[in-house]
């Protein structure tokens, strides 16, 4: 509303090139996410059969926690800058929204079958200053086993690894 007002400047975001980039400069917290599986198969196998059986809770037992994404994740997205004065708190409350909704839409595509994996493929991957890195566009064939109908699912958005350990990142919905 002020952009053309007399005397009025845009202030400078000395980091607007992280946008850009899609990464922020940050250093090594020097704290770990834990709860993890050893890898992305294990984790995959244990979400669809929590998704199954339709315990929800085990789903978001499976995601990143509220402190991993504060202390390990916020500082390397670009929307953390200073510039933007975003807190870490609303970020993680539109996160953890969709954590529930996601699982909420996973209980959905599997509708309490009995099924099991067949194949994973994920879109993508993006490394956060060697902290982290987010595989993303997470496909998982599954099979029925009462049908042997084999359909995909797609609520599990996205999965954060770090030294070894799987976690999900993002349930959608």
């Amino acid at each position: 509303a002020m952009d053309n007002s007399d005397g009025f400047a845009v202030a400078y975001d000395p980091e607007w090139r992280t946008v850009v980039r899609g990464v922020r400069q940050a250093e090594d917290p020097g704290f770990a996410i834990f709860g993890g599986r050893a890898s992305m198969r294990e984790l995959i196998e244990e979400v669809v059969l929590e998704t199954a059986t339709e315990n929800h809770q085990a789903m978001i037992d499976l995601a990143i926690r509220k402190e991993e994404f504060e202390i390990v994740c916020w500082p390397s997205f670009p929307q953390s800058r200073p510039y933007l004065r975003v807190p870490w708190e609303e970020a993680w409350g539109f996160q953890y929204a969709n954590l529930l909704g996601g699982s909420r839409e996973g209980v959905r595509q599997v509708g309490g079958r009995d099924v099991e994996v067949v194949d994973v493929h994920v879109g993508g991957m993006r490394d956060y200053n060697g902290i982290f890195k987010l595989h993303t566009g997470i496909k998982i064939q599954v099979r029925d086993l009462g049908t042997r109908e084999v359909f995909e699912l797609d609520y599990l958005d996205s999965i954060i690894e770090q030294d070894g350990e799987f976690k999900v990142f993002l349930y959608k919905d």
